[in-house]
C-alpha cells in the first residue's frame, strides 16, 4: 500500500517546521537589527567627533530676502509652483525642442566645432521666434536674444549678492530640482549670444553675456546637491569655451582679458567637489535611516527610487540598512580624504591613484552582494564625478594661462617661448599632477595641455576616434588665430 503524504501527522510536522523557520528568521532579524544599530552608533559617534555632517538637515540654509536673492525671479520660482506657474516660467525662454525641427548643435571652439550661427538663426525663424531673416545671422540672433524675457530677468537680478533656490533638501532622493534645467537652458542662450557678439567684434557685449553665465554658475555654488555641482561645471565649461572663441578671433582687449581673469581666479572646484560629496553622503545616510525606521521600512516609493523591488523590504534585515550606512560612509571617508586640506591649505591638484568605486565592491562575497545592495546601486554612479571636476578645473586653469599669454602678446607683440617667462601673471598648474601646464608655441598660436585623468603625458595628443573630450589622452587647449579674425 502506497504511503499517504497528506496525513494529519505530516501536516503537524509541516506547521511545526514553518513555525520553527519563522522563529529562526525573527531571531535572525532581531539579532541583525541589534548588531547593525550598535555598529552604526559606534561609527556615528566617531564621525560626529570628527565634525562629519551625517544628515541632510545639517545642510539646510536659512531663507534670504528676495531683494538680495538672485534666484527670486519668476523664471526660477515659477518652476517650483503650480502647473500654470511652471508653464508660464518655461515660456519665458524660446522653446529649444520644437516638434518637427532639428535643433542645431551647441558647438565648442575647443573641440574644433564652432557654433553655426546661421543654423541657429534659421532654427528660430522656422520656430517663429525670429519673424524674418536679415542679412547677418549674428545680428539677427543678438536682436532676438536681447528681448527674451527670461534672460532679461536674469540680467536684471545678476547684481543681487546671494542666491538660494526653494529646494526642499530634506526630501532626499525625492527632492525636485527644476531650477537646474532652467539654468542650463539660459546658459546655452547666453553662450549663443556671446558667440554672436564675438562674430561681429563686440567684445564688450560678449564679455557681458559670458559674465551672466558665471553668475548662473555661482548661483548654485552652495546648492546642497551633487547634481548642482555637475550643472555648475557644465556652465563654467560653456563660459570658458566662449572665452577661447574670443581669443581665437582676437576680440578681447587687455581690460576684458583682465576681467575674465578675475572671474576665473575664484573658481576653485576642489572645495566645491568636497562639499558636493559631503551632501551626497548625508543624502544616502538620511535615506537609509528612513528605510530602517518603522515608518519607512516598507515604503514602496523609496525602494523604487533606488531601482529595487519593494518585495525585498520584507526579507531584508533592518540591521543591514545600518551596515549599508557604515559602508557608504567609510567609502566617502576615503573619497573625501583625497580632497581634504593639508595643514589648512586647500589642495591645488589631485594626484594619481584615483579611487575606483567599482573596485570597492568587487571583493564582496555572495552574501555581501545582497547585504550591501544599496552601496552597489548608488556608489558606482559617483565614480565619474572626480574626472568631471578635474576636466573643468583644467579648462579654467588653461583659460587663465591663455589670458596671460594674450595679455603678454598685446604688450610685447609676440607670445613668450615658455610659460616661465610670464612673470607678471599668476600661472596656475595642471590640476591632475600639480606640474606646470605643458606649453608649445606655434607659428600662429600655441598649445596648452594637461596630462588628463591617466596622468600620462602624451605630448598634447588627441584621438579623433574618442568622442568624449574627458576621455582624450591629453586635455588640449589649442589657439590658432583665424586669418579673418576680427580685430578688437
Amino acid at each position: 500500500m502506497k504511503p499517504r503524504i497528506f496525513t494529519r501527522r505530516n501536516l503537524v510536522r509541516l506547521v511545526f517546521a514553518l513555525l520553527a523557520m519563522a522563529t529562526l528568521l525573527m531571531i535572525f532579524h532581531r539579532v541583525e537589527a541589534w548588531r547593525g544599530r550598535r555598529a552604526w552608533d559606534v561609527y556615528r559617534k566617531s564621525a560626529e567627533a570628527r565634525g562629519v555632517q551625517l544628515w541632510l538637515r545639517d545642510f539646510v540654509t536659512p531663507p534670504i530676502p528676495d531683494a538680495e536673492n538672485f534666484a527670486a525671479i519668476p523664471y526660477f520660482t515659477g518652476r517650483f509652483g503650480s502647473a500654470a506657474e511652471k508653464k508660464a516660467a518655461e515660456e519665458l525662454l524660446p522653446a529649444l525642442n520644437q516638434p518637427g525641427l532639428e535643433r542645431p548643435t551647441s558647438g565648442n571652439s575647443l573641440d574644433g566645432k564652432p557654433v553655426k550661427l546661421a543654423e541657429w538663426r534659421d532654427y528660430f525663424v522656422k520656430s517663429k521666434v525670429i519673424a524674418a531673416p536679415g542679412d547677418d545671422p549674428a545680428r539677427d540672433l543678438i536682436a532676438m536674444l536681447e528681448k527674451v524675457p527670461g534672460l532679461q530677468q536674469i540680467r536684471a537680478a545678476a547684481a543681487r549678492p546671494k542666491a538660494r533656490y526653494p529646494i526642499d533638501i530634506e526630501k532626499g532622493f525625492a527632492m525636485e530640482m527644476p531650477h537646474l534645467g532652467a539654468i542650463q537652458a539660459a546658459a546655452g542662450l547666453f553662450s549663443l549670444e556671446a558667440e554672436a557678439r564675438i562674430a561681429i567684434g563686440d567684445g564688450a557685449g560678449a564679455l557681458d553675456a559670458i559674465k551672466y553665465n558665471f553668475r548662473l554658475a555661482d548661483s548654485i555654488r552652495d546648492d546642497p546637491t551633487l547634481l548642482a555641482f555637475l550643472v555648475r561645471v557644465a556652465v563654467l565649461e560653456r563660459a570658458v569655451a566662449s572665452i577661447h572663441s574670443g581669443i581665437t578671433h582676437n576680440v578681447w582687449n587687455d581690460g576684458q582679458l583682465s576681467a575674465f581673469e578675475q572671474s576665473l581666479a575664484g573658481q576653485k572646484l576642489i572645495p566645491s567637489l568636497r562639499f558636493a560629496f559631503a551632501v551626497e553622503r548625508a543624502a544616502m545616510t538620511t535615506e537609509l535611516e528612513r528605510l530602517a525606521s518603522n515608518s519607512a521600512y516598507n515604503s514602496s516609493a523609496i525602494w523604487e527610487t533606488v531601482g529595487t523591488t519593494p518585495l525585498i523590504s520584507y526579507t531584508f534585515p533592518r540591521g543591514w540598512f545600518y551596515l549599508n550606512m557604515i559602508k557608504a560612509n567609510e567609502i566617502h571617508d576615503r573619497i573625501l580624504a583625497r580632497f581634504s586640506p593639508v595643514n589648512g591649505i586647500e589642495p591645488e591638484f589631485i594626484g594619481s591613484g584615483e579611487l575606483s568605486l567599482e573596485k570597492e565592491i568587487e571583493g564582496f562575497s555572495g552574501l555581501d552582494r545582497f547585504r550591501y545592495v544599496f552601496v552597489q546601486l548608488i556608489m558606482p554612479a559617483l565614480g565619474s564625478v572626480e574626472t568631471a571636476m578635474l576636466f573643468s578645473q583644467t579648462r579654467i586653469n588653461q583659460a587663465r594661462i591663455s589670458i596671460a599669454l594674450e595679455r603678454a602678446a598685446l604688450a610685447s607683440g609676440e607670445y613668450p617661448e615658455a610659460l616661465a617667462l610670464l612673470t607678471s601673471f599668476m600661472i596656475p598648474k595642471d590640476p591632475c599632477d600639480g606640474q606646470p601646464m605643458r606649453f608649445r608655441r606655434l607659428e600662429k598660436g600655441y598649445e596648452l595641455w594637461s596630462v588628463a585623468k591617466d596622468r600620462v603625458d602624451a605630448n598634447g595628443r588627441t584621438d579623433a576616434s574618442i568622442t568624449s573630450p574627458r576621455n582624450q589622452p591629453d586635455w588640449l587647449w589649442k589657439v590658432v588665430k583665424s586669418p579673418a579674425a576680427v580685430k578688437p
